[in-house]
């Protein structure tokens, strides 16, 4: 990707966080964030501005320098508070798409064969769903099995650009309600 003189380099990114109390600007964000969430919860307010960060740093958000560091981050948080509005209708949706699959073996049952049986019941729970998921959020869900989570690792993984990874991401997202419910079903037996 060519960038133009305007577009911040990871480096400058990488000496603005360097120059900021990062603790401080935290906080502000996460504030900021609750408020145009309209009182969702500090955890889900975090979580976001943590995906904010990161799609900072990986180059999914650029930094236009025409503006200062602070405003870019103040107006990404506020664009992806926008974007998942508008996405799940006024509530954010849950940030928490990895799966702890080694917590819901059976203590003292815990085999590679419960563990594989349990990967093949979510991805097959995953396939029913209307519309049934592509192939590049298939591969994804099966990265996400697999506890490879961030989105480069998957686009390395996979040779796929992430562009394409994080706009697959966010389709996902909104297919994993049934797969929430079995597993807390799962959870609670």
């Amino acid at each position: 990707m060519k960038h133009s003189k305007d577009i911040a380099t990871l480096e400058e990114i990488v000496e603005q966080l360097e120059a900021l109390n990062l603790g401080g600007l935290f906080k502000d964000l996460v504030t900021y964030a609750m408020y145009r969430m309209k009182g969702e919860s500090i955890v889900d307010a975090e979580k976001l501005v943590g995906d904010v960060f990161e799609k900072t740093v990986t180059g999914v958000r650029n930094w236009n320098k025409a503006y200062t560091f602070k405003h870019f981050l103040f107006g990404s948080v506020k664009s992806l508070v926008s974007q998942y509005n508008d996405q799940f209708g006024q509530k954010v949706m849950d940030f928490n798409y990895e799966f702890e699959i080694e917590e819901l073996s059976v203590p003292g049952k815990s085999n590679s064969t419960d563990l594989e049986d349990l990967k093949k019941l979510l991805t097959q729970k995953l396939k029913e769903h209307v519309p049934p998921p592509d192939e590049i959020e298939e591969m994804i869900f099966e990265c996400w099995l697999d506890e490879i989570t961030r989105p480069r690792e998957i686009a390395e993984f996979w040779g796929l650009d992430i562009t394409e990874i994080y706009k697959a991401k966010k389709r996902l997202e909104r297919k994993l309600g049934p797969i929430r419910e079995l597993l807390n079903s799962r959870t609670n037996e």
